[in-house]
């Protein structure tokens, strides 16, 4: 449907639409879930019609991207010489710890670094990005960028290279780089669907 369409509003997961329950005791049924789907649709039609327009043409791109911490330098020469010398006569035990305290901190500072450099970059080719919480992070990862990027089909290429360079300059990052999908994280409209539209559901449950 978004192929042939060219732009679609996805609904939020698990959405069910369900008959009207009888108006208090009154004679009769409700309106059916169909009837109810529509007349939502026809109250909210200037709404759905501009967000389409507005999301035509576009896709959503997952980007993730996380620093593999065994592969990241940990110091500069001139710190690694400092480090030794305050070091030499420490445990085994403590020097291991200390090792990885600093790989942790230093690959901190670089994932901040990269983060920036890097959402400057997706913003120049992207019309829109949102911050999204890490799906995907094994115990030597450091967190650097998980984001969901409004993308004209015609720009997926260039956010492609964008992460193509950030690998080449950066080998000790990791990138997963999903999609095209419809705009799920954009496709917000002013009004939704309320389920407290069901006689006697409490506000925030969707019917059913």
């Amino acid at each position: 449907m978004w192929e042939r369409s060219g732009s679609a509003l996805p609904m939020t997961f698990n959405v069910l639409v369900a008959d009207e329950p009888p108006p208090g005791n009154g004679p009769g049924p409700g309106r059916g879930a169909e009837q109810r789907l529509t007349d939502w649709i026809t109250s909210q039609a200037s709404s759905l019609t501009n967000r389409l327009q507005e999301l035509a043409g576009r896709c959503e791109l997952r980007v993730e991207i996380t620093l593999d911490r065994p592969a990241a330098p940990t110091t500069t020469p001139a710190q690694g010489t400092a480090a030794t010398s305050a070091t030499e006569t420490r445990s085994p035990g403590m020097l291991r710890l200390l090792g990885k305290q600093r790989a942790r901190n230093a690959a901190g500072e670089l994932a901040d670094t990269l983060h920036a450099r890097v959402r400057h970059r997706l913003l120049s080719v992207a019309e829109d990005l949102r911050d999204r919480a890490p799906t995907q992070r094994t115990s030597d990862e450091t967190h650097v960028l998980s984001a969901a990027l409004l993308v004209r089909h015609e720009d997926v290429d260039a956010v492609g290279t964008v992460l193509s360079r950030t690998r080449a300059e950066q080998p000790a990052s990791r990138v997963r780089f999903l999609g095209p999908w419809p705009p799920y994280s954009f496709a917000d409209t002013e009004h939704r669907f309320q389920s407290d539209e069901v006689a006697g559901e409490p506000p925030g449950r969707a019917p059913r």
